[in-house]
């Protein structure tokens, strides 16, 4: 069941690295979505408080920015 499930959403779980370079696009320095995500699970548990904080000048470059 699962596995047929998979094959039914392929397209939708594949590295997007994958479907930039069959475009045309170059893909030198991207990463893979797993480090985009742990930066957002960073991201995440600063803005809810959970015992990290941010330093002063990265507070005031995401204000200013």
């Amino acid at each position: 069941m699962l596995l047929k499930d998979l094959e039914d959403i392929a397209g939708s779980i594949c590295d997007y690295r994958v479907r930039l370079r069959a475009i045309g696009y170059d893909i030198k320095g991207l990463s893979p979505m797993g480090a985009a995500e742990a930066q957002m699970d960073r991201f995440s548990d600063r803005i809810k408080g959970r015992g990290q904080s941010w330093s002063r000048v990265y507070r005031e470059f995401c204000v200013f920015s």
